[in-house]
């Protein structure tokens, strides 16, 4: 029997089939239940791959069908004169639910059929608390009188039943699961984001950060008074309600920030199917210091190439080629550092990129000091763009740049996006160049890294089209978050005192009109990356944008531009998002009608989460108009319910928002049918398996043959550049190939005794081991191309599981390598399957289901094997004594298990 095996995370395994006498429909291999051409067999298997479409799986029964007609598994079942004769159309996977788009936003019923009565009387009345001025103004000082005469619990309780509900997920990345489900139900994604804020004083806030903005050396080159800290200006929260801010204290609270990202990139990968992302700020890394120095030399050097060649803008945008600069070096040009400094300059066939080489900014070794210095053009002598920084800074720097690294190598690791966002522009260029350098590490299969650009600025759409042209000619998927910003009131405050021209744009209609022009050219180069390459290759969807906007009027924009040009909700080239608890009637009428859309998830403890609920009715307040249409929706859909007695409604979605990332196991059978299996397969891992191992074959290691099959597949899967997967078992068939063999008089195919099938299943292990470990030195362990063998241990013999883990040790293999798991059977071998996951192995069991009375041939056979082994039960029934002894003197009868191993 075939089983499918989803691979998501944490809780959620999808199976093929009931544990019954019925077969999947993947056994159509062996011609027991469904005789399909080719093509339906294909076709089957496309359903799995294809993902431009999010899909449901639901298992159903279909009918024999005569020989040669293909199932369309998109219609219904029709019954045929063998009624009980059916198979489990395992995998089987419906179209989500889709509803029409009403563009104007109005439609209640849309906007909030993911909720409950409750939770719209809720919002409602949180609503009416933002309208009062008075209210919004003193916020926290009302909640914090409130927790003062409720007490702690009374003050949870009434937070958790109004704001907190209705603005934050939950307490942990635990808690947070339900809502995460119901929102995936309903089309809609996450962006997860931990939102614990210091709540520290106006004057700490200065203190932290002027002095962590003041380097220790007594040198001060800066010209820019921009990129000088100023104590007017230091609590970076002045004028500022919807961003988070963090203040620099140690690089010990660095690492803990880190860490929590960490976390957050654990909870989205876990409990969103590969489909969510986390949201990050580089001022939570490392000392803002070094970003205001790294700010100022890119500015400088801009300034540099205005001096040398005249124009304003990036140095790529200049198209100056090496052999110009070198004109206007000529008389300097035998100077060796001049020549040095050319030489190091990033460039390619259309000019230069780059003055400096930016791409060893992500070397943990990269030197600030030495590497920002540019040639006089009249005396060759080199001058520094930037001061000399303090070793203990460089190093500040370094440990900065290795805190993002970890990030986003855990991101790529877990399958889950990082949007870096925006903040004040005297930080941005050093958080936009860096960002833009781990796209170029890290963004070469699709985008993992994702910029944010403030259109409240005006050089937005120069600096979006400027690194859209790096991404191109660097080849790298480029991601961008348009927003329109949260700093412009403090922005112009400081432009003004400080004595430097105000960057943002004059008035609301300004910035609507940069965020219009720079998501339309971002769009003309979606549409043209289409006509270049075809919509549905890679190549055509090297430009990921997000329009994150509350304003219904742009999102509208943006959905009739992608009607213009062409592009598909489903090309998932565009996204759309917004805040948890704000413009549900944008988002879940986008999500249900097939559009990309996102909800930013903030989650954490109640007390610690008050700076984050004190700033979200601060940002309500200041947007009334909005929050009286979503009011009068809100209204609608109440009256709605009552009229029509669904005061009770219990919110049930349809709309699937996530691509499956499943695998499928194809079962190893009889001899007689199998060398047909394992050719279907092997066809079937060189069509699907181009990315990643989505199909597995089995092999059975009582057989003879069994090295020399899995040998013989391991070389075909190199020629011909394909992920191979291998699921190892010693084999069902052992008893019934050898007595058929006798009677039918063809040689046995099976190993004389256990001893040697023990062997062969060491042998063929090793074989698969030594040639992981060729891919290692050959590629590097954390490149995909070291990953293109998956073996499964599937093996109830704690020898041949120990042998496994020697070899992994003995090569060099690690538990998160992600090449080497294992199995067994639920309610077998727990004393192996869960050290092994609690050890960080990747460890799997089978988890049969189905109704009591239809699974009891499989509970028969589980019984009958159970018998077959008895040394394996004595020792489980003795662990098992050991342990029912161990929490009753320890008084540990009523032990409830609460683990928090995370499954590789």
């Amino acid at each position: 029997m075939a089983f499918l095996r989803s691979a998501v995370r944490y809780n959620h395994l999808l199976f093929t089939r009931k544990a019954t006498g019925k077969a999947s429909s993947l056994d159509f291999l062996s011609g027991q239940c469904l005789n399909v051409t080719p093509a339906a067999t294909l076709s089957l298997f496309s359903i799995f791959e294809q993902r431009t479409t999010p899909r449901n799986i639901s298992v159903r029964h279909l009918s024999q069908r005569p020989a040669g007609q293909v199932v369309d598994p998109t219609k219904q079942d029709v019954k045929g004169t063998r009624a009980n004769s059916t198979v489990a159309a395992a995998g089987h996977l419906e179209q989500p639910q889709r509803d029409p788009l009403d563009v104007r936003f109005s439609d209640p019923h849309a906007a909030f059929k993911s909720k409950t009565t409750f939770e719209l009387v809720r919002a409602y009345l949180v609503y009416l608390v933002c309208s009062s001025s008075y209210l919004v103004e003193h916020n926290m000082q009302l909640m914090k009188l409130a927790q003062a005469l409720l007490g702690d619990k009374l003050f949870i309780w009434l937070m958790q039943s109004t704001f907190y509900g209705h603005f934050v997920a939950g307490e942990d990345r635990f808690k947070i699961v339900p809502t995460l489900e119901r929102l995936r139900s309903f089309g809609v994604k996450p962006i997860l984001d931990y939102s614990v804020e210091e709540d520290i004083s106006q004057e700490e806030a200065e203190k932290r950060e002027v002095e962590s903005s003041v380097s220790e050396s007594t040198q001060d080159t800066t010209t820019m008074p921009q990129y000088k800290v100023d104590k007017t200006f230091a609590d970076r929260r002045y004028k500022v309600q919807s961003a988070r801010t963090y203040f620099y204290l140690n690089e010990a609270t660095c690492e803990r920030n880190m860490e929590t990202f960490i976390e957050c990139l654990e909870a989205v990968s876990g409990a969103t199917f590969g489909t969510g992302i986390t949201a990050i700020k580089l001022t939570a890394l490392g000392r803002p210091q070094l970003l205001l120095q790294l700010s100022e030399v890119i500015m400088r050097a801009r300034q540099y190439m205005l001096e040398l060649c005249g124009g304003t803008g990036n140095v790529l945008t200049h198209h100056k080629t090496i052999k110009d600069l070198e004109q206007y070096y000529s008389g300097v040009s035998d100077n060796k550092e001049v020549k040095d400094f050319l030489k190091n300059m990033t460039t390619d066939k259309e000019g230069i990129l780059h003055l400096f080489p930016w791409s060893g900014i992500i070397n943990e070794n990269f030197e600030l000091s030495d590497s920002f210095r540019v040639p006089d053009p009249k005396t060759g002598q080199m001058r520094r763009l930037i001061s000399q920084i303090p070793p203990k800074e460089e190093e500040m720097f370094r440990n900065m740049i290795r805190r993002v690294n970890t990030i986003v190598k855990t991101a790529e690791e877990l399958d889950v996006r990082i949007m870096i966002d925006a903040e004040q522009t005297y930080f941005q260029p050093a958080i936009s160049r860096i960002t833009l350098e781990m796209m170029r590490q890290y963004n070469t299969k699709k985008a993992i890294v994702f910029n944010t650009y403030q259109c409240y600025l005006k050089d937005a759409f120069q600096e979006v089209t400027t690194d859209l042209e790096q991404a191109k000619r660097q080849n790298f998927y480029f991601g961008a978050k348009l927003v329109r910003g949260a700093y412009i009131e403090q922005e112009r405050a400081r432009a003004a005192a400080l004595g430097y021209p105000d960057p943002t744009n004059p008035n609301f209609e300004a910035t609507t009109e940069m965020y219009h022009k720079t998501l339309t050219e971002c769009l003309r180069r979606i549409r043209h990356q289409h006509y270049r390459f075809g919509r549905y290759c890679d190549d055509a969807k090297k430009i990921g944008i997000m329009v994150a906007s509350h304003n219904e009027d742009t999102v509208r924009f943006a959905i009739e531009k992608m009607n213009e040009i062409g592009i598909l909700p489903e090309d998932k080239v565009i996204c759309f998002g917004q805040l948890l608890g704000m413009c549900d009637y944008i988002t879940f009428p986008l999500g249900q009608s097939g559009y990309s859309a996102y909800k930013y998830i903030p989650y954490g403890p109640v007390k610690e989460v008050l700076p984050y609920l004190s700033r979200r009715a601060q940002e309500n307040k200041g947007v009334l108009k909005k929050i009286q249409k979503e009011k009068q929706l809100l209204r609608a859909e109440i009256v709605r319910r009552l009229f029509r007695g669904k005061l009770f409604y219990t919110p049930k979605g349809n709309y699937t928002a996530e691509e499956l990332d499943v695998r499928i196991m194809i079962d190893a059978e009889q001899t007689y049918f199998q060398p047909a299996i394992s050719r279907i397969t092997l066809e079937m891992m060189r069509q699907y398996n181009t990315k990643k191992a989505i199909v597995f074959n089995t092999y059975q290691c009582y057989l003879k043959d069994a090295f020399q099959e899995v040998t013989t597949d391991l070389e075909q899967a190199k020629r011909q550049n394909f992920y191979f997967g291998a699921k190892l078992v010693r084999g069902a068939y052992i008893e019934q190939e050898r007595a058929r063999a006798a009677a039918l008089g063809y040689p046995d195919p099976t190993n004389p005794n256990f001893e040697a099938t023990t062997e062969m299943y060491h042998k063929t292990l090793t074989e698969c081991l030594r040639r992981i470990r060729h891919q290692h030195y050959r590629f590097g362990r954390y490149c995909d191309d070291a990953k293109k063998i998956g073996i499964m241990v599937a093996s109830h013999n704690e020898d041949t599981v120990r042998f496994a883990i020697e070899k992994m040790n003995e090569i060099g293999i690690l538990p998160e390598d992600k090449v080497i798991c294992f199995g067994q059977l639920l309610g077998m071998c727990d004393y192996i399957t869960f050290p092994l996951g609690q050890s960080g192995y990747s460890a799997y069991k089978y988890i049969p289901y189905g109704p009591v009375k239809e699974v009891l041939p499989y509970l028969s056979r589980r019984a009958q094997e159970n018998k077959g082994v008895l040394k394996k039960i004595q020792k489980e029934k003795q662990l098992l004594r050991a342990e029912i002894v161990r929490r009753l003197f320890r008084g540990k009868l009523f032990y409830t298990p609460k683990g928090n191993y995370v499954p590789i």
